[in-house]
Order: C-alpha cells, then sequence, then structure tokens
C-alpha cells in the first residue's frame, strides 16, 4: 500500500472516530462541569386519561383524501 494511500485512510479512519466521539465527549463535559445546563424544550403536565379508552380510525382520512382502513 503507497504512503498517499494509507495516509487518507488514517485521515478517514480519525475523522469517523471524531465525529462520533466527539458529541460524547461534549455530553459528559456538560454533565460534569455544568450540572445544571438542560437543553431548551418543553415539557408536558398533562394526566393519563384513566382508564384507558379505545379509539377507532372511523372518520379519518389519508393524506389523499382516501378513507384510513383499520388494522387488527
Amino acid at each position: 500500500m503507497s504512503a498517499d494511500r494509507r495516509r487518507r485512510n488514517r485521515v478517514l479512519l480519525t475523522g469517523t472516530f471524531l465525529f462520533f466521539f466527539l458529541p460524547i465527549v461534549g455530553a459528559w463535559l456538560l454533565n460534569v462541569f455544568a450540572p445544571d445546563w438542560r437543553p431548551f424544550g418543553t415539557t408536558n403536565y398533562g394526566t393519563l386519561v384513566q382508564p384507558v379508552r379505545p379509539i377507532t380510525a372511523e372518520g379519518l382520512r389519508e393524506a389523499d383524501g382516501a378513507q384510513i382502513e383499520e388494522v387488527t
């Protein structure tokens, strides 16, 4: 194998490793050095319907207007 090809393969392997490894390291650093940091988002404070009520596909339509068939 030529030196150019070997160097190219090494760069590709290192780049692939960094591409997948750096987000894990970043998340770990945020967890260790900024534990109060939380990503922005929403939090739902709803309640679940009890008892559970079954629903049907009656009246639902596909994007093209066709009736949705119920799968059993």
